[in-house]
Protein backbone atom coordinates (compact mmCIF):
# COMPACT_ATOMS: atom_id res chain seq x y z
CA UNK A 1 0.00 0.00 0.00
CA UNK A 2 1.38 3.39 -1.05
CA UNK A 3 2.16 6.18 1.43
CA UNK A 4 -0.67 8.46 -0.22
CA UNK A 5 -3.05 5.46 0.16
CA UNK A 6 -2.36 5.08 4.07
CA UNK A 7 -2.72 8.72 5.09
CA UNK A 8 -5.97 8.55 2.92
CA UNK A 9 -7.21 5.46 5.18
CA UNK A 10 -6.15 7.07 8.84
CA UNK A 11 -8.35 10.24 7.70
CA UNK A 12 -10.70 8.22 7.31
CA UNK A 13 -11.10 6.58 9.75
CA UNK A 14 -10.58 10.03 12.35
CA UNK A 15 -13.49 11.01 10.92
CA UNK A 16 -15.15 7.45 11.49
CA UNK A 17 -14.55 8.36 15.38
CA UNK A 18 -15.77 11.56 15.59
CA UNK A 19 -19.03 10.92 13.84
CA UNK A 20 -19.42 8.44 16.21
CA UNK A 21 -18.61 10.32 19.00
CA UNK A 22 -20.82 13.01 18.10
CA UNK A 23 -23.79 11.00 17.59
CA UNK A 24 -23.95 9.10 21.45
CA UNK A 25 -23.85 12.46 23.24
CA UNK A 26 -26.92 13.07 24.74
CA UNK A 27 -25.73 15.86 27.42
CA UNK A 28 -29.00 18.30 27.56
CA UNK A 29 -29.99 21.04 29.76
CA UNK A 30 -31.74 20.09 33.34
CA UNK A 31 -35.00 21.69 33.06
CA UNK A 32 -36.52 19.95 36.20
CA UNK A 33 -34.61 18.45 39.38
CA UNK A 34 -36.03 16.82 42.22
CA UNK A 35 -36.52 18.72 45.69
CA UNK A 36 -36.01 16.96 48.79
CA UNK A 37 -38.93 15.60 49.40
CA UNK A 38 -38.75 13.77 45.63
CA UNK A 39 -35.23 12.91 46.66
CA UNK A 40 -36.53 10.78 49.56
CA UNK A 41 -38.41 8.76 47.23
CA UNK A 42 -36.30 8.83 44.23
CA UNK A 43 -33.97 6.82 46.43
CA UNK A 44 -36.08 3.96 47.42
CA UNK A 45 -36.72 3.08 43.73
CA UNK A 46 -34.12 1.42 41.88
CA UNK A 47 -32.94 4.05 38.73
CA UNK A 48 -30.11 2.69 38.09
CA UNK A 49 -28.82 0.49 35.14
CA UNK A 50 -28.22 -2.50 37.43
CA UNK A 51 -29.17 -6.35 37.15
CA UNK A 52 -28.09 -6.02 33.98
CA UNK A 53 -31.62 -4.17 32.98
CA UNK A 54 -30.48 -2.27 29.79
CA UNK A 55 -26.95 -3.87 29.10
CA UNK A 56 -28.35 -7.45 28.68
CA UNK A 57 -31.15 -6.46 25.93
CA UNK A 58 -32.59 -9.22 23.86
CA UNK A 59 -30.45 -9.88 20.74
CA UNK A 60 -33.18 -10.08 18.92
CA UNK A 61 -34.25 -5.95 19.82
CA UNK A 62 -30.79 -5.05 18.12
CA UNK A 63 -30.80 -6.56 14.96
CA UNK A 64 -33.59 -6.68 11.86
CA UNK A 65 -37.60 -5.41 13.15
CA UNK A 66 -35.67 -2.11 15.41
CA UNK A 67 -33.43 -1.69 12.79
CA UNK A 68 -36.33 0.19 10.67
CA UNK A 69 -39.80 2.04 11.04
CA UNK A 70 -42.00 -0.77 10.13
CA UNK A 71 -45.55 -1.33 8.05
CA UNK A 72 -48.68 -2.40 10.12
CA UNK A 73 -48.48 -6.17 8.36
CA UNK A 74 -44.69 -6.03 10.30
CA UNK A 75 -46.13 -4.92 13.49
CA UNK A 76 -48.98 -7.38 13.70
CA UNK A 77 -46.28 -10.05 12.72
CA UNK A 78 -44.03 -8.95 15.10
CA UNK A 79 -46.37 -9.52 17.73
CA UNK A 80 -48.00 -12.58 16.79
CA UNK A 81 -44.53 -13.93 17.46
CA UNK A 82 -43.98 -12.65 20.23
CA UNK A 83 -47.41 -14.12 21.77
CA UNK A 84 -45.82 -17.51 20.40
CA UNK A 85 -42.60 -17.61 21.82
CA UNK A 86 -43.32 -16.18 25.09
CA UNK A 87 -46.55 -17.81 25.54
CA UNK A 88 -48.33 -17.70 28.37
CA UNK A 89 -46.83 -14.60 29.24
CA UNK A 90 -47.68 -12.99 26.25
CA UNK A 91 -51.07 -13.04 25.14
CA UNK A 92 -52.50 -10.46 22.20
CA UNK A 93 -56.05 -9.48 21.28
CA UNK A 94 -58.38 -7.64 19.22
CA UNK A 95 -60.20 -4.66 20.54
CA UNK A 96 -62.14 -3.63 17.41
CA UNK A 97 -61.84 -2.39 13.82
CA UNK A 98 -60.66 0.86 12.22
CA UNK A 99 -62.47 2.70 9.83
CA UNK A 100 -60.73 0.71 6.90
CA UNK A 101 -61.39 -2.73 8.18
CA UNK A 102 -57.81 -3.06 10.03
CA UNK A 103 -57.45 -4.73 13.55
CA UNK A 104 -56.64 -2.75 16.14
CA UNK A 105 -54.53 -5.44 18.35
CA UNK A 106 -53.57 -5.00 22.02
CA UNK A 107 -51.01 -7.52 23.92
CA UNK A 108 -51.03 -8.40 27.54
CA UNK A 109 -48.23 -9.32 29.48
CA UNK A 110 -48.01 -10.65 32.60
CA UNK A 111 -47.64 -13.89 34.53
CA UNK A 112 -50.17 -15.82 35.98
CA UNK A 113 -52.89 -13.89 33.94
CA UNK A 114 -55.79 -14.94 35.82
CA UNK A 115 -54.53 -12.59 39.34
CA UNK A 116 -56.69 -9.59 39.52
CA UNK A 117 -53.68 -7.21 39.18
CA UNK A 118 -52.68 -3.72 38.49
CA UNK A 119 -52.37 -2.60 35.20
CA UNK A 120 -50.80 -0.70 33.39
CA UNK A 121 -52.02 0.82 30.19
CA UNK A 122 -50.03 2.14 27.33
CA UNK A 123 -50.81 3.02 24.17
CA UNK A 124 -48.38 4.41 20.92
CA UNK A 125 -49.73 5.40 17.20
CA UNK A 126 -53.14 7.13 17.91
CA UNK A 127 -51.53 10.16 15.82
CA UNK A 128 -50.13 8.26 12.67
CA UNK A 129 -47.71 10.32 11.38
CA UNK A 130 -45.43 9.85 15.62
CA UNK A 131 -43.52 6.41 13.94
CA UNK A 132 -41.13 6.92 17.07
CA UNK A 133 -44.40 6.36 19.43
CA UNK A 134 -45.49 2.79 18.07
CA UNK A 135 -41.41 1.12 17.89
CA UNK A 136 -40.57 2.72 21.48
CA UNK A 137 -44.04 0.95 22.86
CA UNK A 138 -42.87 -2.46 20.80
CA UNK A 139 -39.35 -2.14 22.16
CA UNK A 140 -40.54 -2.24 25.68
CA UNK A 141 -42.71 -5.03 25.34
CA UNK A 142 -40.09 -6.83 23.29
CA UNK A 143 -37.85 -6.19 26.37
CA UNK A 144 -40.08 -7.09 29.83
CA UNK A 145 -40.92 -10.43 27.97
CA UNK A 146 -37.83 -11.73 27.07
CA UNK A 147 -36.18 -10.41 30.46
CA UNK A 148 -38.96 -12.60 32.62
CA UNK A 149 -37.14 -15.26 32.97
CA UNK A 150 -33.70 -13.98 33.35
CA UNK A 151 -34.27 -10.77 35.07
CA UNK A 152 -35.13 -10.41 38.78
CA UNK A 153 -36.28 -7.00 38.76
CA UNK A 154 -38.45 -7.74 35.52
CA UNK A 155 -39.68 -11.04 37.43
CA UNK A 156 -41.10 -8.88 40.11
CA UNK A 157 -42.60 -6.17 38.11
CA UNK A 158 -44.29 -8.83 35.55
CA UNK A 159 -45.49 -10.81 38.78
CA UNK A 160 -46.90 -7.41 40.11
CA UNK A 161 -48.26 -6.02 36.92
CA UNK A 162 -50.43 -7.08 34.69
CA UNK A 163 -49.40 -4.53 31.14
CA UNK A 164 -51.87 -4.14 28.80
CA UNK A 165 -50.58 -2.59 25.27
CA UNK A 166 -51.53 -1.04 21.94
CA UNK A 167 -48.92 -0.71 19.76
CA UNK A 168 -50.97 1.14 17.22
CA UNK A 169 -53.85 2.41 18.32
CA UNK A 170 -54.87 4.75 14.82
CA UNK A 171 -53.69 1.93 12.57
CA UNK A 172 -55.66 3.73 8.83
CA UNK A 173 -53.60 6.50 9.57
CA UNK A 174 -50.36 4.94 10.17
CA UNK A 175 -50.32 3.27 6.87
CA UNK A 176 -51.51 6.00 5.43
CA UNK A 177 -48.37 8.15 6.16
CA UNK A 178 -46.24 5.06 4.80
CA UNK A 179 -48.10 5.02 1.63
CA UNK A 180 -49.54 8.33 1.26
CA UNK A 181 -49.18 11.15 3.02
CA UNK A 182 -45.41 11.16 5.45
CA UNK A 183 -47.41 14.29 7.75
CA UNK A 184 -51.10 12.43 8.25
CA UNK A 185 -52.20 12.73 12.04
CA UNK A 186 -56.28 12.03 11.53
CA UNK A 187 -57.82 8.93 11.44
CA UNK A 188 -59.31 7.88 7.56
CA UNK A 189 -62.55 7.99 8.20
CA UNK A 190 -64.99 9.90 5.79
CA UNK A 191 -67.05 13.20 7.24
CA UNK A 192 -70.63 13.88 6.17
CA UNK A 193 -70.62 16.93 3.82
CA UNK A 194 -66.98 17.69 3.05
CA UNK A 195 -64.19 16.03 0.63
CA UNK A 196 -61.79 16.50 3.87
CA UNK A 197 -61.10 12.78 5.66
CA UNK A 198 -60.22 11.94 9.08
CA UNK A 199 -60.49 13.22 13.01
CA UNK A 200 -58.00 13.66 15.63
CA UNK A 201 -58.56 10.66 17.69
CA UNK A 202 -56.57 12.53 20.22
CA UNK A 203 -59.71 15.20 20.57
CA UNK A 204 -62.50 13.19 20.14
CA UNK A 205 -63.08 11.84 23.98
CA UNK A 206 -66.26 13.09 25.60
CA UNK A 207 -64.49 15.01 28.34
CA UNK A 208 -64.35 19.08 27.42
CA UNK A 209 -65.09 17.77 23.78
CA UNK A 210 -64.27 20.67 21.23
CA UNK A 211 -62.83 22.86 23.66
CA UNK A 212 -59.84 24.71 23.86
CA UNK A 213 -57.28 23.93 20.97
CA UNK A 214 -59.77 21.69 18.69
CA UNK A 215 -61.19 22.29 15.67
CA UNK A 216 -64.42 22.18 14.01
CA UNK A 217 -63.43 22.23 10.85
CA UNK A 218 -62.98 18.80 9.07
CA UNK A 219 -60.14 20.10 7.10
CA UNK A 220 -57.97 20.80 9.96
CA UNK A 221 -55.63 18.51 11.79
CA UNK A 222 -56.98 18.56 14.96
CA UNK A 223 -60.39 18.02 14.39
CA UNK A 224 -62.63 17.37 16.57
CA UNK A 225 -65.25 14.83 15.37
CA UNK A 226 -69.01 15.75 14.45
CA UNK A 227 -69.69 14.31 17.79
CA UNK A 228 -67.78 12.78 20.49
CA UNK A 229 -66.71 8.77 20.14
CA UNK A 230 -67.28 9.65 16.40
CA UNK A 231 -64.20 7.37 15.24
CA UNK A 232 -64.55 3.72 15.83
CA UNK A 233 -60.62 3.42 16.89
CA UNK A 234 -61.48 5.79 20.00
CA UNK A 235 -64.71 3.30 20.63
CA UNK A 236 -62.54 0.32 20.64
CA UNK A 237 -60.08 2.22 23.30
CA UNK A 238 -62.57 4.04 25.79
CA UNK A 239 -64.77 0.37 25.84
CA UNK A 240 -61.92 -1.73 26.56
CA UNK A 241 -60.81 0.92 29.10
CA UNK A 242 -64.12 1.32 30.93
CA UNK A 243 -64.54 -2.16 31.30
CA UNK A 244 -61.54 -2.45 33.25
CA UNK A 245 -62.03 0.66 35.07
CA UNK A 246 -61.12 0.59 38.81
CA UNK A 247 -57.87 -1.66 38.06
CA UNK A 248 -55.90 0.61 35.54
CA UNK A 249 -53.54 2.34 37.87
CA UNK A 250 -51.02 3.81 35.14
CA UNK A 251 -52.23 5.22 31.71
CA UNK A 252 -49.57 6.29 29.30
CA UNK A 253 -49.87 7.64 25.78
CA UNK A 254 -46.85 7.94 24.03
CA UNK A 255 -46.85 10.06 22.03
CA UNK A 256 -44.07 12.77 19.73
CA UNK A 257 -42.84 15.25 19.97
CA UNK A 258 -40.92 17.61 22.83
CA UNK A 259 -39.39 15.75 24.83
CA UNK A 260 -41.04 16.14 28.11
CA UNK A 261 -43.58 14.12 30.16
CA UNK A 262 -47.30 15.82 30.73
CA UNK A 263 -49.44 15.73 33.49
CA UNK A 264 -53.31 16.71 33.62
CA UNK A 265 -55.33 19.07 33.34
CA UNK A 266 -54.67 19.47 29.76
CA UNK A 267 -58.37 21.02 29.29
CA UNK A 268 -57.46 23.83 31.74
CA UNK A 269 -55.78 25.74 34.22
CA UNK A 270 -56.21 23.05 37.04
CA UNK A 271 -54.72 20.18 38.75
CA UNK A 272 -55.75 16.46 39.92
CA UNK A 273 -56.02 16.06 43.95
CA UNK A 274 -53.38 13.67 43.41
CA UNK A 275 -50.72 15.99 41.19
CA UNK A 276 -47.97 15.91 44.13
CA UNK A 277 -47.59 12.57 43.05
CA UNK A 278 -48.56 12.21 39.95
CA UNK A 279 -45.64 14.81 39.42
CA UNK A 280 -43.01 13.03 41.32
CA UNK A 281 -43.54 9.72 39.76
CA UNK A 282 -42.82 10.93 36.50
CA UNK A 283 -39.69 12.79 38.35
CA UNK A 284 -38.29 9.74 39.34
CA UNK A 285 -39.14 8.30 36.03
CA UNK A 286 -37.47 10.81 33.84
CA UNK A 287 -34.65 10.59 36.05
CA UNK A 288 -33.99 7.19 35.12
CA UNK A 289 -34.20 7.77 31.37
CA UNK A 290 -31.66 10.32 31.79
CA UNK A 291 -29.02 7.52 32.92
CA UNK A 292 -29.60 5.83 29.94
CA UNK A 293 -28.13 8.22 27.31
CA UNK A 294 -28.12 11.18 29.30
CA UNK A 295 -31.37 12.69 27.66
CA UNK A 296 -33.34 14.84 30.01
CA UNK A 297 -37.28 14.46 29.75
CA UNK A 298 -38.82 17.49 31.47
CA UNK A 299 -42.10 17.05 33.38
CA UNK A 300 -44.44 19.40 33.38
CA UNK A 301 -48.15 19.94 33.31
CA UNK A 302 -50.06 19.54 29.78
CA UNK A 303 -52.21 22.58 30.24
CA UNK A 304 -48.56 25.01 31.07
CA UNK A 305 -46.80 23.06 28.31
CA UNK A 306 -49.02 23.33 25.41
CA UNK A 307 -52.27 24.72 25.35
CA UNK A 308 -55.85 23.98 26.69
CA UNK A 309 -57.07 20.36 25.16
CA UNK A 310 -60.59 19.27 25.28
CA UNK A 311 -61.34 15.58 24.08
CA UNK A 312 -57.83 13.96 24.86
CA UNK A 313 -57.23 10.62 25.72
CA UNK A 314 -55.19 11.41 29.16
CA UNK A 315 -57.73 13.59 30.54
CA UNK A 316 -60.75 11.57 29.42
CA UNK A 317 -58.69 8.19 31.07
CA UNK A 318 -58.10 10.65 34.34
CA UNK A 319 -61.65 11.16 34.31
CA UNK A 320 -63.82 8.76 33.24
CA UNK A 321 -61.74 5.63 33.24
CA UNK A 322 -60.87 6.91 36.74
CA UNK A 323 -57.36 6.22 36.06
CA UNK A 324 -54.86 7.31 38.96
CA UNK A 325 -51.41 7.90 37.55
CA UNK A 326 -52.16 9.79 33.71
CA UNK A 327 -49.55 10.92 31.45
CA UNK A 328 -48.37 11.89 27.67
CA UNK A 329 -45.09 11.05 27.28
CA UNK A 330 -43.94 13.15 24.22
CA UNK A 331 -40.49 11.46 23.08
CA UNK A 332 -37.50 13.20 21.16
CA UNK A 333 -36.33 15.71 19.79
CA UNK A 334 -37.01 18.38 21.91
CA UNK A 335 -37.39 21.28 19.84
CA UNK A 336 -36.11 22.27 16.19
CA UNK A 337 -32.93 23.65 17.84
CA UNK A 338 -32.29 19.26 18.72
CA UNK A 339 -29.71 17.89 16.91
CA UNK A 340 -32.12 15.13 16.09
CA UNK A 341 -34.33 17.64 14.76
CA UNK A 342 -34.45 16.40 10.71
CA UNK A 343 -36.66 19.26 9.62
CA UNK A 344 -39.98 18.44 11.58
CA UNK A 345 -40.23 16.97 15.07
CA UNK A 346 -42.48 14.15 13.69
CA UNK A 347 -39.98 12.71 11.54
CA UNK A 348 -37.36 10.41 14.02
CA UNK A 349 -34.28 8.80 12.02
CA UNK A 350 -35.02 5.19 12.69
CA UNK A 351 -31.13 5.47 14.69
CA UNK A 352 -33.44 6.79 17.33
CA UNK A 353 -35.47 3.58 18.12
CA UNK A 354 -33.10 1.41 19.90
CA UNK A 355 -31.20 4.63 22.05
CA UNK A 356 -35.03 6.08 22.86
CA UNK A 357 -36.54 2.55 23.49
CA UNK A 358 -34.02 2.06 25.93
CA UNK A 359 -34.73 5.14 27.84
CA UNK A 360 -38.19 4.58 27.99
CA UNK A 361 -38.16 0.75 28.48
CA UNK A 362 -35.91 1.81 31.89
CA UNK A 363 -38.32 4.75 32.96
CA UNK A 364 -41.52 2.54 32.72
CA UNK A 365 -40.52 0.12 34.32
CA UNK A 366 -39.41 2.39 37.23
CA UNK A 367 -42.57 4.37 36.93
CA UNK A 368 -44.15 1.24 38.02
CA UNK A 369 -41.95 1.05 40.47
CA UNK A 370 -42.59 4.16 41.85
CA UNK A 371 -46.39 3.87 42.09
CA UNK A 372 -46.16 0.86 44.37
CA UNK A 373 -44.70 2.48 46.30
CA UNK A 374 -47.08 5.17 46.93
CA UNK A 375 -49.42 2.57 47.36
CA UNK A 376 -51.43 3.44 43.76
CA UNK A 377 -53.06 6.50 44.24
Amino acid sequence: MTTTATLILFILLLQSISITTQTTQRDQPVNESLNEEDVEIFSSTNTTLEDGLIENLSVRSTQGFFQKFQRISVINSFMRDLANRFKPLVSIERIGSSFEGRDIILMRITSNSGANKPIFFMDGGFHSREWLSPSTVLFFAQEISSQYKTNKRVQKLLNTWDFRIIPVANPDGYEYSHTKNRMWRKTRSKIPGSKCRGVDPNRNFNFHWKEGHSSSNPCHEDYAGPKPFSEPETIAFSNYILKLKGRIKIYTGVHTYSQVWLTPWGYGNKRPRNHANITRAAQVASEAAFQVNKRRYKVENSFSNLYSIGGSTDDWSKAKGKVPYVYTVELPPSSENDKDFIGSGFIADKTMIIPVGKEMFHAFITLAEQVELMGFQ
